[in-house]
């Protein structure tokens, strides 16, 4: 399978779902935020490799956005030649995707 190949299949992936928090009471009072619905497990582990500290606020952020995510996913796709960093990290992932992933295990225990 080439790179614009697994990158429909990202892609997809990635539309299909998002992550979406609501906040419930909690029993100590005020609120907790609890998942309705998370990202696709290969855009979770994708951002998880470029976390950042924050400056005030000990909770990594991670630098990846969405929605370059999307565009770079649709140059890949579309063939355009690109040398973006978000292109350059997806096609990588991609790689990294083919020779770790099998069809049986979809997402290993190895990280990148």
């Amino acid at each position: 399978m080439n790179h614009a190949q697994h990158a429909r299949e990202l892609l997809e992936e990635l539309e299909s779902g998002w992550l979406e928090v609501c906040k419930c009471p909690s029993q100590q009072g005020g609120y907790i935020r609890v998942p309705v619905s998370v990202n696709a497990e290969w855009y979770r582990r994708f951002c998880k490799q470029f976390e950042r500290p924050r400056r005030r606020y000990p909770k990594l952020r991670t630098i990846i956005k969405r929605c370059h995510t999307v565009t770079a996913l649709g140059k890949i796709i579309a063939g355009v030649e690109d040398d973006g960093v978000y292109v350059g990290r997806l096609i990588d992932w991609i790689d990294w995707i083919e020779e770790h992933v099998t069809e049986n295990a979809r997402w290993p225990n190895i990280t990148k």
